[in-house]
């Protein structure tokens, strides 16, 4: 469900009160136990890094529902666009080593390809492919192709490139997968869907990320975390829609959330896991300067520049390193706060309320990590679950359909269906409608 659903579940997640002497499952445990009772997810898996070590780990709810068979940490979740942070650092590896450059314009790293005619790509360079500053309107074969039909090789995606026109943002930061998609041919242009093996041996390789790849194949269904959506009778298993084929650059891999958690370590220790050096400390570094802004608050988190795979905004008053991803039935919180030295992840099955929900449990555990606000107040202040109020009406809100961002109201005597419009790309409603009139945000 989309934002105006936050307040609703907020009211689920509680850290108890404690010593600092308490241990990190004394502390997080009950949080987690209380936020699954708000039934937002079948399932959910959570690590938290502090330092150079995994303090919690954890999973509750179900990866099948209808099997009862449960969410453990091994469990594999689709991560999205989550996966563009490893793209990104699998470029800045080959270009730390010489093997790739980042300032290379487009006619150059990709001789072959039909740019459109309004497109310059001898003023477009490598990293503005990464930086989403590549100024080619996104919307087009190329992305549809690499992420949903599979139906691709780089010799017909080159063709398809002349569809992409010019954007009209010009080269501002404008976020979409068309440039990762690029970007994953610039990593091996010789080998269709070659950079999955170039992830692997510059990233998740050398961090020991055993569980995370880029292969459905791989992944036993045994181990997987199936999709689910919200409806009005509850959760509903939706295809999976990703196979090997359709598995993009730009959102494309399966992990867990101690997987990803050594990508935190990694983060947050200059490429340092397990006490030795797996990524050069300059690639961190550059991956997480920042290189281009960006406006947007998704939720919690307002934004103000994005590095190389990574978002970079705030929560509260901390930098917050981050990269999230959704997807139909799943939902990825992969963030970190470089000068606490503590980052998050959180997986979830569900991509609407689910997703939402990935984000309070994060939030709470940098509450109490921060020690600077009363978690219990701030979880007491959420507990009036969602209301809806014109004028001395007022009434609880439902969900209604999720995939269509409406919500069930009963303000007039009777029940009457909220569709919330948001905007391409916005996580706030500019619109509600309901019962033929239009409500604009101010």
């Amino acid at each position: 469900m989309s934002l105006p659903i936050l307040s609703a579940f907020a009211c689920a997640v509680a850290l108890v009160g404690t010593t600092h002497a308490a241990t990190p499952n004394a502390v997080f445990d009950p949080l987690l136990d209380r936020a699954m009772a708000a039934d937002a997810t079948p399932g959910i898996s959570v690590a938290v890094v502090q330092g150079d070590s995994v303090i919690w780990l954890a999973a509750r709810g179900w990866a099948d529902l209808e099997a009862k068979r449960a969410i453990t940490p091994e469990t594999r979740f689709y991560i999205a666009s989550t996966t563009k942070a490893f793209t990104a650092t699998a470029a800045a590896c080959l270009a730390a080593r010489g093997a790739l450059d980042l300032e290379a314009p487009l006619s150059e790293a990709l001789p072959l390809a039909r740019f459109n005619a309004t497109v310059h790509p001898e003023s477009i360079r490598v990293v503005d492919l990464l930086t989403h500053t590549h100024g080619m309107d996104a919307d087009g074969p190329v992305p549809v192709r690499v992420a949903y039909t599979g139906d691709y090789d780089y010799a017909g995606l080159f063709r398809a490139l002349a569809s992409h026109g010019a954007a009209s943002t010009g080269h501002a930061f404008a976020y979409s997968n068309l440039g990762y998609d690029l970007a994953g041919i610039v990593l091996d242009p010789a080998h269709d869907r070659g950079w999955k093996r170039v992830v692997e041996s510059e990233v998740t390789g050398p961090l020991g990320m055993k569980a995370t790849t880029a292969y459905r194949s791989k992944v036993r269904d045994a181990m997987l975390a199936l999709p689910y959506e919200n409806t009005t009778e509850g959760f509903e298993r939706v295809r999976l829609a990703k196979q090997d084929a359709n598995m993009g650059p730009a959102g494309g891999m399966f992990s867990t959330s101690g997987d990803l958690a050594r990508l935190l370590i990694a983060e947050l220790n200059e490429g340092r896991v397990d006490g030795s050096a797996r990524i050069p400390a300059s690639v961190i570094a550059e991956t997480q300067r920042f290189h281009v802004a960006q406006a947007g608050k998704p939720w919690d988190y307002p934004r103000h520049g994005w590095g190389l795979g990574w978002d970079l905004g705030t929560y509260e008053s901390d930098t917050l390193v981050h990269r999230f991803g959704t997807f139909p039935g799943y939902g990825c919180h992969v963030s970190f706060m470089p000068a606490r030295h503590i980052g998050v992840v959180v997986l979830v099955n569900n991509s609407r309320t689910g997703m939402l929900f990935a984000d309070i449990v994060a939030n709470a555990v940098y509450d109490q990590s921060s020690g600077r606000v009363d978690a219990g107040a701030r979880m007491d202040a959420a507990l009036d679950s969602l209301r809806a109020r014109m004028g001395v009406a007022e009434s609880k809100v439902e969900v209604y359909d999720a995939t269509k961002d409406k919500l069930r109201v009963e303000l007039f005597g009777g029940g009457g269906v909220v569709e919330a419009v948001f905007p391409e790309g916005a996580a706030q409603a500019s619109e509600l409608k309901l019962e033929g009139a239009s409500f604009r945000r101010r």
